[in-house]
């Protein structure tokens, strides 16, 4: 499998969700013809990634308690949308958002080339097995024991330390490794200010670095508690200010608008005078 991430080369993630709890409602994607569509506008407005997930991870103490999903469940959602969006665009480069190893293995099964587990491998260790077997690529987000417990860029750091030695360890690629800090999942809002404001300290790790402002809690509380659909602008300036810092790998909602915006700053961050 060829390398997908880059340090250097900006790569742009579109979030297709397909759990109806999603925190972004215009964001989820049930039935297939919405599935095939949002691919195709993703695609078509500069994605490089898909990153399909079948679980929300929308933190219950902003958006309120919901039911656990299933293994059997995501299972069956990741299953029908892999075959969709292979079926229609077989060349798409394909992301997973899953913690759970079987999922992983299914989804990596039928073509997909990325595990994004919010966990860091520490939800499911097997996990890191899975991606080992089939060579390929994940990316891992710091976690100390729950998606959301690390505060600072120091904590950051030192689960992303633990995370790619349990990757290593397992036999994942070392160049096929991406960082992810963990911006959201019910901080703080200061601590996302504080981890996006010091984002560069991670360049230490040598590695392609994915972020995810994407109109999460922080930035609708900066700009006085607008709801998730009136942060478009506000998720835009934390992705100038993240790829300035080094980020490499945009997730978002919005593709067309985060790409124009990554580029220019990822320009101003780059140039050799």
């Amino acid at each position: 499998m060829h390398r997908i991430f880059s340090r250097r080369r900006l790569t742009i993630m579109a979030i297709i969700n397909l759990d109806p709890r999603s925190f972004y409602k215009p964001s989820i994607k049930k039935m297939p013809p919405q599935i095939v569509e949002a691919v195709k506008s993703s695609l078509d407005n500069g994605a490089d990634i898909l990153d399909i997930g079948a679980v929300s991870t929308a933190p219950p103490k902003i958006y309120g308690d919901r039911p656990v999903v299933s293994e059997e469940e995501e299972l069956k959602r990741v299953k029908n949308a892999l075959k969709l969006v292979f079926n229609y665009f077989p060349n798409a480069v394909v992301s997973v958002d899953t913690q759970r190893a079987r999922v992983a293995e299914k989804a990596l099964s039928m073509g997909a080339q990325i595990i994004n587990d919010v966990s860091g491998f520490k939800s499911d260790n097997r996990v890191a097995k899975v991606v080992a077997e089939f060579d390929a690529h994940c990316i891992l987000m710091a976690c100390k024991r729950k998606p959301g417990d690390c505060y600072t860029i120091d904590e950051v750091m030192k689960a992303l330390m633990e995370s790619v030695e349990i990757a290593v360890k397992a036999g994942v690629s070392e160049d096929k490794i991406a960082i992810d800090p963990g911006i959201g999942f019910g901080k703080d809002p200061r601590c996302d200010l504080h981890i996006l404001r010091h984002l560069d300290a991670l360049k230490v790790f040598r590695k392609p670095i994915c972020v995810s402002p994407s109109r999460k809690f922080f930035i609708g509380n900066v700009l006085g508690g607008v709801p998730p659909e009136k942060r478009l602008y506000g998720s835009l300036a934390a992705v100038a200010i993240a790829v300035y810092n080094g980020a490499t790998i945009i997730r978002t909602h919005d593709v067309k608008e985060t790409l124009e915006t990554a580029k220019v700053a990822h320009a101003i961050g780059n140039l050799k005078w």
